[in-house]
């Protein structure tokens, strides 16, 4: 699991199959205005959001990942999603620099005779806000794509 995956399931009376969600790219883009494209698994599908006009998009578009359980009775689906691979890779560099300027404000702090309590903690501010605006962008997203889910599949 990774540092933004989002992630839910739902319990159904009824086996949903997996071509059952064939239709979800249309749902989704007619109840949010988001792209996605469709792609069949064994278990479920896999939802990938398409960035074809960028100016228009909000880069924090997660993945979505279905999954259906028809082992037991009730049925499980259950929804992760994830930002997408350039998304994770920004925010990896983002917090790499922000740590690396951590250890540069310390280092400072060893050589130098004072120190600005806000120096100390810039950095740190700065990891903080990048996780609370990817955590919370993706989130409202997943949320949007799952309740386009909920309404059409798991009422």
């Amino acid at each position: 699991m990774g540092l933004f995956t989002q992630k839910t399931e739902y319990n159904l009376n009824k086996y949903l199959s997996p071509d059952s969600f064939a239709k979800l790219p249309e749902l989704i883009c007619k109840y949010t205005d988001l792209d996605y494209s469709y792609q069949k698994k064994n278990d479920g599908c896999s939802l990938y959001p398409l960035f074809d006009i960028m100016s228009r998009r909000n880069a924090f578009v997660p993945e979505i990942d279905i999954t259906v359980s028809a082992e037991d009775y009730p049925y499980v689906v259950r929804i992760s999603g994830r930002p997408v691979k350039i998304v994770r890779g920004f925010m990896l560099l983002w917090f790499v620099f922000s740590l690396f300027g951590e250890l540069l404000v310390i280092a400072d702090i060893f050589t130098s005779e004072s120190y600005n309590l806000l120096t100390l903690l810039g950095p740190v501010a700065l990891c903080v806000l990048g996780f609370a605006v990817c955590r919370l962008f993706t989130k409202a997203c997943f949320d949007a794509v799952v309740k386009v889910i909920k309404n059409e599949f798991l009422r």
